[in-house]
């Protein structure tokens, strides 16, 4: 649990509730919202509309979503819960033929979904915080965070995700836009990685 975030009273308790009702599933996760720094409700950080309280989805469908739309809506480890077999300690960092630097939550979600099913709760039970003083807020860290998702994107290609070629020109024109609109701020000394991505 990340330190400025919360969790409901009763997160784990519908968390493990979900995963002993569907053994097959490899992760739960749930609807979240983003909270300032006062604790007030900025908005919901899901995307997708659900009809059941918990939804069975396609693991491989929930990875490509949040690939070809640059969204993690899966959620921090805060919100997640796994089977801790799906995710070998002793190669937690790799994410097929890559190793990307930073946004190492999504990294495991699509280790931990290849091939498997995940649960929804579809319910508020976790609360990402939002102020400037987080650590992923830091401009220091902003080139690394947008940069990793070209390594993602490879090493998804690697598990299986992103094999329609549509979906993986869909991925990497979210990922080109982001950076176009994002290059400026990152000031010149950034430039030969940003322009490294991009020929690639």
């Amino acid at each position: 649990l990340c330190g400025d975030d919360l969790l409901r009273p009763d997160h784990l308790a519908l968390m493990t509730a979900a995963a002993g009702a569907h053994p097959d599933i490899s992760l739960v996760t749930s609807r979240r919202l983003m909270i300032d720094a006062g604790g007030q409700v900025l908005r919901d950080m899901t995307p997708l509309s659900f009809e059941a309280q918990t939804s069975v989805l396609d693991g491989m469908a929930v990875g490509e979503s949040v690939l070809t739309s640059g969204v993690n809506w899966i959620g921090e480890p805060t919100t997640v819960m796994f089977r801790a077999d799906r995710l070998p300690v002793e190669d937690l960092y790799a994410l097929g033929t890559r190793n990307p630097a930073r946004n190492l939550d999504v990294v495991w979600w699509l280790k931990i979904m290849a091939g498997a099913r995940v649960a929804f709760v579809n319910e508020p039970l976790s609360m990402f915080r939002t102020h400037g003083g987080q650590q992923s807020q830091q401009p220091e860290l902003q080139l690394d965070l947008v940069l990793a998702w070209y390594d993602i994107i490879a090493g998804a290609r690697d598990l299986g995700y992103l094999a329609q070629p549509a979906a993986e020109g869909q991925a990497l024109a979210w990922l080109v836009e982001l950076i176009n609109t994002r290059v400026e701020s990152f000031g010149p000394a950034a430039w030969p990685r940003v322009s490294a991505v991009l020929a690639q």
